[in-house]
C-alpha cells in the first residue's frame, strides 16, 4: 500500500522478517527495528529515538549527519546518548 510503517521485531522473528537488515523484500515502505538480545528492547527503541531526533533536526536529509558541535549540543538537550 506504500504507507511508511515501522515494525519492532523480536529476536525470534516471524518468517516474513527473517532476513537480516532494516528492510523486508515483501513490503518496500516498511522499516524494521530489530531486538538484538532476547528480552532487551532498549536497542530498537534507541534506534527509533535517534531516527526521530535527526528527522526533527534535519527534516530534508535522508541520512544521519556527521555529529557536529551543534548536533552534540542538541543531543545533550534532548538526552539522546
Amino acid at each position: 500500500m506504500g504507507v511508511p510503517t515501522w515494525v519492532i521485531i523480536p529476536v525470534m522473528a516471524y518468517y516474513l522478517y527473517a532476513e537480516p537488515g532494516p528492510k523486508t523484500p515483501y513490503y518496500n515502505s516498511m522499516r524494521l527495528f530489530r531486538q538484538k538480545i532476547y528480552g532487551e528492547w532498549n536497542h530498537p527503541f534507541d534506534e527509533i529515538k535517534e531516527l526521530n531526533f535527526y528527522k526533527e533536526v534535519y527534516p530534508d536529509r535522508k541520512h544521519k549527519p556527521v555529529k557536529t558541535k551543534k548536533v552534540k549540543e542538541l543531543e545533550n538537550r534532548v538526552q539522546i546518548k
